[in-house]
């Protein structure tokens, strides 16, 4: 179940970002667009596209950290030592 959150929670994110980075691009650039909407769709889905990524890293990250606390209190405290 945490997989699930840590993906769409990160896909959520970036799709915010992708969204909201229009506003963060100079005039000059913002004036040779006919469809200012439609760039705050392609860069939104680019966002979600990029948080996927991110999210499967960080899933795992998190499985990898997770398996190894396991292990590491299955073995006797001199061994962790």
């Amino acid at each position: 179940m945490i997989d699930a959150i840590i993906i769409l929670t990160l896909i959520l994110v970036g799709a915010a970002v992708g969204f909201q980075s229009v506003d963060l691009l100079p005039f000059d650039v913002l004036s040779q667009v006919a469809n200012l909407e439609g760039l705050r769709w392609v860069t939104l889905t680019f966002g979600a596209l990029l948080g996927v990524g991110i999210g499967l890293v960080v899933q795992a990250a998190y499985r990898r950290l997770e398996k190894a606390t396991k292990n590491s209190l299955r073995k006797p405290s001199s061994v962790v030592l």
